[in-house]
């Protein structure tokens, strides 16, 4: 597999350094996903959207994250952090005001989303690896989601070989989502 690069744009680039930091010295194994791993896989500049992690958190270190990232230079707004608590997502901003960009670390509460930490690989991104989900577990993603400007066809044909079709097909219809396979 050819190496993996990401050009992320400042202020983003500071958000997904700062993210990891706090993960990586929490010991907690994490990959980033929406625009981020798009950016690595279909080498897409990341100057928009939101900065989205993936991690695996025990239940009761859950309350760890925003209060580190408080003082870290993240704005956390206790009440959204709330009530995004049965999503099993912890919202933030890297920064202060509206143009701040959102950073969403998604915690990875069933097996699927276990399993793809387990298969996450390196990018490197403004001088630093970081680590990235792997393209079809990015593609089984956007296949759950709405977005139509990347799909599972445009991720399996920049991974190229690394993109294993039949595993992908399998784990859609493992998960209900056979109408979405890719055709071979």
């Amino acid at each position: 597999m050819t190496e993996l690069r990401c050009d992320i744009a400042e202020p983003r680039l500071a958000a997904v350094r700062a993210i990891g930091d706090i993960l990586a010295r929490q010991q907690v194994t994490h990959a980033f996903v929406g625009e981020v791993a798009i950016g690595a896989w279909t080498g897409v500049r990341v100057d928009r959207g939101a900065v989205d992690v993936l991690a695996l958190v025990a239940p009761d270190s859950r309350q760890q994250i925003p209060m580190m990232a408080s003082h870290r230079g993240f704005t956390v707004d206790a009440a959204e952090v709330e009530a995004t608590r049965e999503l099993d997502l912890i919202p933030m901003r890297y920064g202060e005001g509206s143009d701040a960009p959102r950073v969403h670390v998604l915690l990875a509460s069933n097996a699927l989303y276990s399993k793809m930490l387990g298969r996450a690989v390196p990018a490197s991104a403004g001088g630093a690896e970081i680590p990235v989900v792997h393209a079809e577990d990015l593609a089984i993603m956007l296949s759950l989601s709405d977005r139509v400007d990347v799909g599972a066809i445009d991720l399996a044909a920049c991974a190229g070989e690394a993109f294993d079709v039949d595993r992908f097909n399998t784990t859609l219809r493992s998960i209900g989502l056979g109408g979405k396979v890719i055709a071979r």
